[in-house]
């Protein structure tokens, strides 16, 4: 059975809505106030993860590369490691319509997901967060998940794995990802490498139909970085492309290096 169709306009088939049922069924809140505490997630990260997992009618994705830009503190590092997370062992591949006409996912195939940063302080800030969701969560007994402190993988040999991988950490060209998550790539400089990892990883994870999002803050204009470049992209509407700015505090320069962490 196809797609039932849209019950209101505008209406899209999405694995997104399956996969927000998954987060908050499995995943606890990783520190702060409400540590432990089942994940809940907001309208605004609904609506982007709906967006972001959106098929067509024949349950192709319509977007193979994404962009999360928020100002510092509004959890975008807990939000990379749930889309780790579901990228490793979540319903993110679309296995058909249900009886009803709803899309159907399932796990993703020999899944190899990457947190990739500029350096290994930085991957940690993602990656600290998203181990300490898999710790809490019934998913380590329920997927079989052995949690190491450098990488995760299945406990029963089953291949896949989460790693961590920075630019100084040599050439990733080849690697047949499914998914990358690249973390703060408003400090992604061509003098880091930040630019040449941030195309292998895309390139990697398109031989595959996988799929990369950025987590970032607002680019200081000018310095050549990952997300500026990004930002550039999503203004000429690349396609493939979906790019989210949650807005923060208005600031009187926003191109100045110092406003970085407040836009």
């Amino acid at each position: 059975m196809p797609w039932r169709g849209p019950e209101y306009e505008g209406e899209f088939p999405s694995l997104g809505w399956d996969l927000i049922d998954w987060w908050e069924d499995h995943l606890r809140v990783p520190a702060g106030p409400l540590y432990g505490e089942s994940i809940r997630l907001t309208a605004d990260q609904k609506q982007f993860w709906v967006r972001f997992y959106a098929l067509d009618d024949q349950g192709r994705r319509r977007y193979r590369r994404g962009s999360r830009r928020a100002a510092k503190g509004k959890g975008k590092s807990p939000e990379g490691g749930m889309f780790c997370i579901g990228e490793f062992c979540g319903p993110v591949q679309f296995a058909g319509w249900s009886a009803d006409g709803e899309p159907v996912g399932k796990p993703r195939d020999y899944p190899w997901v990457q947190v990739a940063a500029c350096s290994e302080e930085q991957d940690h800030n993602l990656y600290g967060p998203m181990r300490e969701m898999l710790a809490g969560s019934d998913l380590i007994d329920l997927a079989r998940i052995d949690l190491g402190k450098t990488r995760v993988e299945f406990a029963d040999g089953r291949p896949g794995k989460i790693e961590p991988v920075s630019a100084s950490a040599g050439a990733r060209e080849g690697q047949p990802i499914t998914a990358a998550a690249l973390e703060e790539t408003h400090l992604w400089f061509p003098s880091k490498g930040g630019p040449k990892l941030a195309a292998v990883l895309r390139r990697n994870a398109g031989k595959t139909n996988g799929t990369t999002c950025e987590f970032t803050n607002a680019p200081a204009l000018g310095e050549g970085s990952v997300a500026e470049a990004t930002l550039d992209a999503a203004d000429k509407g690349t396609p493939g492309l979906l790019y989210d700015s949650m807005e923060g505090t208005p600031v009187d320069d926003p191109k100045d290096p110092a406003n970085r962490d407040l836009v």
